[in-house]
């Protein structure tokens, strides 16, 4: 489960409005929620696969959620170009026993 916050929410609030929604998940779900990932601050990597293949249940503001997609998904598409070729050279370092 992801979550992305409005702009207003401060970074150090993130942890305790994650552990919150949890909650309130589990309360209503009546299972087990592991956690609430909070986009603003994950690593680009998970964003995109968020974007890629995640399943929208709520959107409370449609601008807010066009915005971040169309600034986030160019963004990890170029990381994960960059991303994959240095994964292929750690890969390769590790197999040849140099990691």
């Amino acid at each position: 489960m992801a979550v992305l916050l409005r702009p207003e929410v401060p970074p150090e609030d993130y942890l305790a409005v994650s552990l919150r929604l949890a909650r309130r998940l589990e309360s209503a779900l009546r299972e087990r929620v592991d956690a609430v990932t909070v986009l603003n601050d994950a690593p680009l990597r998970l964003q995109y696969r968020v974007l890629r293949d995640g399943v929208t249940l709520h959107v409370a503001d449609d601008d807010a959620r066009v915005r971040y997609e169309t600034t986030t998904h160019p963004m990890a598409m170029d990381f994960e170009l960059k991303a994959a070729a240095l994964d292929e050279m750690i890969l390769a370092a590790h197999a040849e026993g140099r990691r």
